[in-house]
């Protein structure tokens, strides 16, 4: 096992938004429920002053890799 960390940087529009609203959850609601979830998280960041006046974020990311061998038939 192995853990790799890795950091998305650039504007919380980029970052956040896009990201949330990409998500498999998010990407399946209609255009309408997508549109308004995009308005919250946009208001959230505009009242979050660390992130309403960051010019570029970074979002953490890790990722657990774990490599496994067959060892026989069935």
């Amino acid at each position: 096992e192995q853990g790799v960390h890795h950091d998305h940087v650039g504007p919380a529009e980029q970052v956040i938004v896009q990201r949330t609203l990409s998500t498999s959850l998010i990407a399946a609601l209609p255009d309408a429920q997508r549109a308004d979830v995009g308005r919250q998280v946009r208001a959230l960041i505009a009242a979050t002053p660390a992130l309403a006046a960051a010019g570029d974020i970074a979002f953490p990311y890790r990722t657990q890799m774990l490599a496994f061998r067959k060892t026989g038939e069935g």
